[in-house]
């Protein structure tokens, strides 16, 4: 059974997000970590900066890397806080980080309710 395209572009608009995770980045560059064409990562990066995940850095008019908002941040801490740990996971993250990572899972909760 062959997967719909519709399951490729999910697949690809998450790594989008995962390698801008590890920092800013432009369309070319994110094209050839992913070896799809570069039309189909600035859709992409136009769809998720539609939607308020990406932005484009300001200073950076040459280049025009794209970086990931606050609400792709949030929502991010959201799902790990969500996610359901392994057994012991939890107590190696630690009691002050797990307790952030509560707060911000609020945060980004009641900031995309907005």
């Amino acid at each position: 059974m062959n997967a719909s395209p519709r399951c490729y572009t999910a697949a690809r608009t998450i790594a989008v997000l995962i390698h801008l995770a590890a920092g800013p980045r432009s369309a070319p560059e994110l094209a050839e970590l992913l070896d799809v064409a570069k039309p189909t990562v600035r859709r992409i990066l136009g769809l998720l900066a539609h939607a308020g995940y990406v932005d484009r850095l300001p200073d950076d008019a040459y280049r025009k890397r794209y970086r990931l908002t606050l609400r792709a941040r949030l929502l991010g801490q959201h799902m790990a806080t969500a996610a359901s740990l392994p057994p012991g996971a939890a107590v190696l993250l630690g009691a002050e980080r797990r307790a952030r990572a509560q707060h911000a899972a609020k945060q980004a909760h009641h900031w995309l309710e907005v």
